[in-house]
C-alpha cells in the first residue's frame, strides 16, 4: 500500500498563486517563504522555482521568460503550455487573495507531510519494524506548531491497513486478488468472506488442540465495514456458491427420502389419533405414541449451512437440525437488528445463543409455543458486511459490549473505492474459480472421514506461546490493548482459529506448520490495529 497524497491536493490554489506572481512580480516579497517542495504538483513547483530565481536576479518572470528558462534547463517536466494554462487561470488578483492562496498551499503541504509521517509510522507498526512508542515519536517529532488542527482522531482512522492477502494460501489468496479486481472491491471483503466459507465447513469436522486443557473451535465471528453500493452482494453470492450448490443438490437428492419419512409419520399420527378416541386401548396407544415420537426425532432434513434473516429461536432449531453447526453469511446487517431487539417485545437484546455458540458452550433456548431447544456444543460462524454507522451503533445496544459480544469479532474496515473504480474490469478467470470450488468441495468430502483434530507443530507452538505473551503484555496499563482487554483476551484464540482455517486449505492431516500465518505478523497486526482504531 502506498501513501495517497491526493486527499491533500490544493491544485486550484497553486495555480492561482503561480499565476499571481506571473502577472505581478511585486507580490514576491509577500510569498517568497513558499518553497517548491510545498507544491502538490511537481510542474507548479518547477515553475515557482524559476519565477523565484528570475525575480531574485532582478529579471522579469512572465509567460515569455519562464518557459524560456524551462526549455533551457531541459530536464523540466513543466512546459510553456503549463505556464499559459496557469496564467489564463487567473489574470488579475488582489494581495488579500494571494495571502489566502499561500495559506492553502502551506496547510496542504503540512497535512501531506504529517500524514505521510503517520502513514510511514503505521507501516512500520504493521511490518513490525517499529514499536508503538517509536512510531508515535516519529510523528510527534515533526514541527507542527502553529497549525490549525482538527479534533484528534485515532491513527488507524487516518490510515487503515489493507488486508494482507499475500498471507492467504492458494487458491484463496489468488481468488481474493482476482475478485478484488473483477468486482472492484477492497481485498478485505473477499478475504474475510473466503475465511468464513472455510470456517463454515471446518467447524463441523475439526477442533484445534493447542495444549492440554486448551482447545479452540474453528468457527469465526467477522465483520467487514463497507458503505452501501460497494458491490457486497455479488461478492457474497460468488464465494458462497459452493455452499449454495451443495445445499441445493442434497435437497434434491434427499427429497424422496424426506417425502417417505413424512408420509410414514402422518400415517402413524392418524393411527395414534384414532387410538386415542378408543377407551381401554392404553397399550396400543402408548406403542403408537412412542413410534410417533421416534419418527419425529428421526425425520431427515435437507442439510443447511447458511442462515441469514433468522431470530435466535429459529437459529437454535437450525443448529439442532444440522449437527449443531450453522453459519450466518450476509452482505447486510440484519442480524444485528434482530438480536438488538427487532422482534423483542421490549426491544431488548437477545444474544445469549450467539455468546454461547462462539465457544461451543451448552445452551438452552426456550420457545413460546414449542419445547426448548437443548444444544450441547453449538458452533456458529458469522461473516457479515455492514455499514460503518451500524458498527458504531452496536456498542450502544444493551449487552453488546458489556457481555463481550463485540469482543468476539475480528473487524476489517477497508477504504471505500467508490468513484475510483474501473468501469470495465476483467472477469475472474475460470481456472481460479474452479480451483476455489474444488478446494471447498474437498472440505465437504472430509466430513465422511470423521472428526479431525488440528494440532500445532513444536516450532509453531513455541512461536504461538511467544505471541500469547506479547498479547498479554499489550493489555498492561499503557499497553496497546489496555483499553481493549475484553477483545485482547480473545485475540490469541481468534488468531489460532484463523490459522486453522488457513491450514485447512492445505491439509487436515498435518500439524499447523511454522509457515501458517499465525506465526507471521501480517494478519495478527492487521486485526490488532483495526481493533485499536475502531473499538
Amino acid at each position: 500500500m502506498e501513501f495517497d497524497s491526493s486527499r491533500f491536493n490544493p491544485v486550484e490554489a497553486e495555480r492561482a498563486l503561480v499565476a499571481a506572481i506571473l502577472v505581478d512580480n511585486d507580490l514576491w516579497p509577500h510569498v517568497c517563504d513558499i518553497t517548491p517542495e510545498m507544491f502538490y504538483s511537481p510542474r507548479h513547483g518547477e515553475i515557482w522555482q524559476v519565477c523565484g530565481e528570475l525575480i531574485e536576479a532582478d529579471e522579469r518572470a512572465d509567460i515569455v521568460t519562464v518557459p524560456e528558462v524551462l526549455r533551457r534547463n531541459g530536464t523540466s517536466k513543466a512546459t510553456s503550455s503549463d505556464v499559459a494554462e496557469i496564467t489564463l487561470h487567473l489574470v488579475t488578483t488582489k494581495p488579500d487573495d494571494v495571502a489566502e492562496y499561500c495559506r492553502r498551499v502551506k496547510e496542504a503541504a503540512k497535512d501531506r507531510a504529517v500524514h505521510r509521517a503517520a502513514f510511514t509510522a503505521f507501516q512500520g507498526l504493521q511490518e513490525g519494524t517499529l514499536t508503538r512508542e517509536e512510531a508515535l515519536q516519529e510523528i510527534v517529532s515533526m514541527d507542527i506548531d502553529d497549525h490549525d488542527w482538527p479534533d484528534p482522531q485515532p491513527l488507524i482512522a487516518q490510515v487503515r491497513p489493507e488486508f494482507p492477502t499475500k498471507a492467504l494460501p492458494h487458491p484463496l489468496g489468488e481468488l481474493v486478488e482476482r475478485v478484488s479486481v473483477s468486482y472492484q472491491v477492497p481485498p478485505a471483503l473477499p478475504a474475510v468472506l473466503g475465511l468464513g466459507v472455510v470456517a463454515t465447513l471446518l467447524q463441523r469436522i475439526a477442533t484445534i488442540s493447542i495444549r492440554p486443557g486448551w482447545e479452540e473451535t474453528p468457527n469465526l465471528y467477522m465483520v467487514v465495514a463497507m458503505e452501501s453500493g460497494t458491490r457486497k452482494s455479488p461478492v457474497f453470492k460468488l464465494l458462497q456458491q459452493p455452499l449454495a450448490e451443495y445445499e441445493h443438490d442434497e435437497s434434491v437428492r434427499l427429497m424422496p427420502e424426506i417425502a417417505r419419512a413424512h408420509s410414514e409419520l402422518r400415517s402413524y399420527e392418524k393411527q395414534l389419533a384414532k387410538a386415542e378416541r378408543i377407551d381401554g386401548n392404553d397399550e396400543e396407544r402408548d406403542k403408537l405414541a412412542n413410534k410417533v415420537e421416534q419418527l419425529r426425532a428421526e425425520l431427515p432434513v435437507a442439510p443447511r449451512f447458511i442462515a441469514q434473516d433468522v431470530t435466535p429461536e429459529q437459529l437454535a432449531v437450525l443448529l439442532a437440525e444440522n449437527f449443531e453447526t450453522m453459519s450466518i453469511l450476509s452482505s447486510e446487517g440484519e442480524l444485528f437488528e434482530i438480536i438488538g431487539g427487532r422482534y423483542s417485545d421490549k426491544g431488548t437484546s437477545n444474544i445469549e445463543l450467539l455468546l454461547k455458540a462462539f465457544s461451543a458452550d451448552p445452551c438452552r433456548v426456550d420457545r413460546r409455543s414449542a419445547p426448548p431447544v437443548l444444544l450441547k456444543a453449538p458452533k456458529l460462524t458469522i461473516t457479515t458486511a455492514i455499514q460503518p454507522a451500524v458498527i458504531r451503533g452496536m456498542a450502544e445496544k444493551p449487552g453488546f459490549k458489556d457481555k463481550g459480544f463485540l469482543a468476539r469479532f475480528l473487524y476489517a474496515m477497508p477504504y471505500s473505492n467508490i468513484g475510483h473504480r474501473d468501469t470495465n474490469p476483467p472477469p475472474v478467470p475460470e481456472d481460479v474459480l474452479e480451483s476455489y470450488f474444488n478446494t471447498v468441495k474437498g472440505l465437504f468430502s472430509m466430513r465422511d472421514s470423521g472428526k479431525a483434530t488440528i494440532t500445532l507443530s513444536d516450532e509453531a507452538r513455541q512461536v504461538f506461546e511467544s505471541f500469547i505473551v506479547e498479547v498479554e503484555r499489550a493489555q498492561r496499563d499503557g499497553g496497546e490493548l489496555d483499553q481493549l482487554r475484553d477483545w485482547g483476551g480473545k485475540f490469541s484464540g481468534a488468531m489460532i482459529r484463523v490459522a486453522a482455517n488457513i491450514h485447512a486449505l492445505h491439509c487436515l492431516n498435518e500439524s499447523i506448520s511454522i509457515k501458517t500465518p499465525i506465526t507471521e505478523a501480517t494478519i495478527c497486526v492487521y486485526y490488532k490495529n483495526i481493533a485499536i482504531g475502531f473499538m
